[in-house]
Formats: structure tokens, C-alpha cells, sequence
């Protein structure tokens, strides 16, 4: 699902795979090729996810909170999921690095199924920027890329429910209340807006839905 997923694993399962991160830190500090450094960033990214997801929700033994502590400048912490997440900003900046290369799209879908911390509690504003600045700057930076279809799919399945729960319940003004959401609305779906119409290039059912929920604030 578009932003997490589940806390598992056991005491072994992590040391391997914290023994894989350090191995996989170790190449990256090593590299020098500038293509060689992306891979290995990647590769360090995706190891350092493996890590996070070996951790359990219940970790009071095992080498769990000593791994956290040394690594916490990398790595933040969802509560409501009860998961621990590669922190965005890291993965922004190794994006920046290496605009370029050939793993450069690889990593900016790291950024979309890595996700965000925090619930949005049906605050719709909440999902529209969720979803510009994982999926849509997915988009954005790959507009033909091979997650596109993933992409433009986790969009249309948020903004459904999101639809869904706002049409039927409109006197929850905790969900969105007009004007006073709209600016915060529109922040994240008019960028998105022009994501999904730059990476598909016709009128989908997902730019339909973005209208959809655009029309809310008519005013702006």
C-alpha cells in the first residue's frame, strides 16, 4: 500500500540484515565512479529499508534500540504504523545527488514505497500532499517511468476512499471544511494535477478525481 508496510521479523533476521547495511555502507564510501556511487546509494537505501523492516513493534530485547540509537540521524519513526521509516529528507538528498544516473528512477520510487510517517485522520488536505510529494514527484521526475502505471494507480485508490468518505459524510468539517482547508487543498492537488497529466498525457479517471476534489473550492 501506497504509504507503509508491516513490522516483522526476528533477532536473526536483523543482524543479517544490519550486516548487509554495514557491507553495503562500506561500498558506498568506497565508490568513486559517479555511477558507481548511485548504485551504491541505492543499494545502501534499500538495505537500510530491509533493516527497519526486521524490527518488531514489541523490540523491549534483542539488538533492536542500540541499532536505533546509532542510526537514528537516518531514520524516523511512524507511531500510528508502530514502523520505523528511512527518514524522507535522506532520501531526497540521495535523490539530488545522482538526478542523472541510471538508478535515479529506482530511487525516486524508493521515496514512494518507503512513505511517510504520520495518519491523516480523513484531514483530506493531509492525503493531497501525501500523495504530490511521494507519487506525484514520482511523476514528476519520471513521467515515463517504469512505476508510472503504480504510480498513477495509488493515486486513483486514495482519492476514491478519500471521495468516498468526504461525499457521504460532508458535515464531518474535520475531513474539510470550506474555505478555510482550500489553500491547503490546492497545494497538493494542483502540482498533482500536473504530474498526472504530464506522465499520462490524456484526461484520466485520476485527473478526474483530482477535479473532483479541485471543485471543492470553487472560489480559488
Amino acid at each position: 500500500m501506497l504509504f507503509g508496510q508491516s513490522p516483522g521479523g526476528n533477532a536473526a533476521i536483523f543482524n543479517a540484515r544490519a550486516a548487509e547495511f554495514d557491507a553495503r555502507e562500506k561500498t558506498l564510501e568506497l565508490a568513486v565512479a559517479r555511477d558507481a556511487q548511485a548504485l551504491a546509494a541505492l543499494e545502501w537505501l534499500r538495505a537500510l529499508k530491509a533493516v527497519l523492516e526486521a524490527i518488531p513493534f514489541e523490540r523491549t530485547t534483542g539488538p533492536y534500540e542500540s541499532w536505533i540509537k546509532a542510526h537514528e540521524n537516518l531514520i524516523v519513526y511512524d507511531e500510528p504504523g508502530g514502523r520505523w521509516l528511512i527518514g524522507n529528507d535522506l532520501i531526497e538528498t540521495m535523490r539530488d545527488r545522482y538526478p542523472n544516473s541510471p538508478v535515479s528512477e529506482d530511487i525516486a520510487w524508493l521515496a514512494v514505497t518507503n512513505g511517510l510517517p504520520g495518519e491523516c485522520e480523513g484531514y483530506v488536505p493531509c492525503y493531497a500532499s501525501k500523495l504530490n510529494m511521494l507519487d506525484g514527484e514520482y511523476l514528476r521526475r519520471h513521467p515515463r517511468g517504469a512505476h508510472r502505471a503504480q504510480a498513477l494507480a495509488d493515486v486513483e485508490e486514495v482519492l476514491v476512499i478519500v471521495l468516498d468518505d468526504l461525499l457521504k459524510r460532508p458535515d464531518r468539517a474535520d475531513f474539510l471544511s470550506v474555505p478555510r482547508d482550500c489553500d491547503d487543498l490546492l497545494d497538493g492537488m494542483r502540482p498533482l494535477r500536473a504530474a498526472v497529466a504530464g506522465a499520462n498525457g490524456a484526461n484520466t479517471y485520476a485527473i478526474i478525481l483530482i477535479d473532483r476534489l479541485i471543485a471543492q473550492c470553487p472560489a480559488r
